[in-house]
């Protein structure tokens, strides 16, 4: 039998694809469906190339959605990260209590993403 950490390591084989560096990024987000629900969800890391939420329920791979989050890096100005994305993946997470997904980026305004490039790129936080 499998020990936790490698029962870990084999379920989440091949899933980590980002090529951009990602940081931890902790922050209430809604998550707008294909068929216009809207649900909450929690942030949990970002990257240039897209974002991990936890939510509620499973949803497919390949489905189109928007992400609405006020980062918690703009907490004093008005800035609101927009952006579309394609799900690459979902597995569901006790630790998470809830859907571990991976948004991939489709739509996002370079403005967007250069404030990402920034977040990531400090090493303190």
């Amino acid at each position: 039998m499998m020990e936790a950490r490698e029962v870990t390591a084999w379920v989440t084989a091949g899933i980590d694809r980002r090529s951009a560096e990602r940081k931890a990024f902790r922050a209430p987000a809604l998550l707008r469906l294909p068929d216009r629900q809207v649900i909450e969800v929690r942030t949990f890391d970002i990257s240039v190339g897209g974002i991990g939420v936890v939510t509620p329920m499973n949803l497919r791979q390949d489905v189109i959605c928007d992400i609405r989050v006020r980062p918690p890096m703009f907490v004093e100005s008005a800035e609101v990260l927009l952006a579309r994305g394609r799900i690459a993946h979902s597995i569901l997470s006790g630790k998470e209590k809830g859907f571990l997904i991976g948004l991939e980026f489709m739509e996002i305004a370079s403005s967007m993403a250069d404030l990402i490039k920034q977040y990531v790129s400090i090493k303190h936080l």
